[in-house]
């Protein structure tokens, strides 16, 4: 069963850096996954910050595949252990998910509407990290997850 993943992320990844760190993960979990980046323009209307979100969730959710299982990273959501998130994800596939889609908010976050329709609200860690830097977490914890739900070594 071969999974894909798509990562929904407003804004683009400006720093070089990251954008090598993305690319690297990107590569290394090639054997077990396809993974696809969709980046949505963020509005960056300071003044009006509620409409902000609630358009960018407009775009987000119109992006969204059909029949996909929605995660959504939020300082809100379940934070897990790499162990636990592994199996988390393995239980999803073990159910017959394997069309993940992965959304990244903006520096404002996440309307209510698109945590409303995500089926699981993650979290990365209770520190604040940019758009650009958890996307780097993320596929890094994926990254990581994959080597432990098939069982190969991983440096600690």
């Amino acid at each position: 069963m071969s999974l894909s993943l798509r990562i929904v992320a407003v804004g683009k990844m400006k720093e070089k850096y990251l954008q090598e760190g993305v690319h690297e993960y990107i590569k290394r979990v090639k054997p077990w996954l396809e993974v696809e980046v969709v980046e949505l323009k963020a509005n960056r209307s300071a003044h009006k910050v509620e409409e902000a979100l609630q358009e960018e969730g407009r775009r987000i959710l119109k992006n969204l595949r059909k029949g996909a299982y929605i995660i959504s990273l939020a300082e809100e959501g379940k934070q897990f252990s790499s162990e636990a998130l592994a199996s988390q994800i393995d239980k999803l596939l073990s159910e017959g998910n394997t069309t993940l889609e992965v959304v990244i908010g903006s520096h404002a976050g996440l309307s209510t509407e698109v945590k409303r329709q995500s089926h699981w609200l993650l979290s990365l860690s209770p520190l604040t990290f940019s758009s650009q830097l958890a996307r780097l977490v993320f596929m890094e914890q994926l990254f990581r997850c994959m080597k432990i739900i098939k069982n190969e070594p991983y440096h600690r």
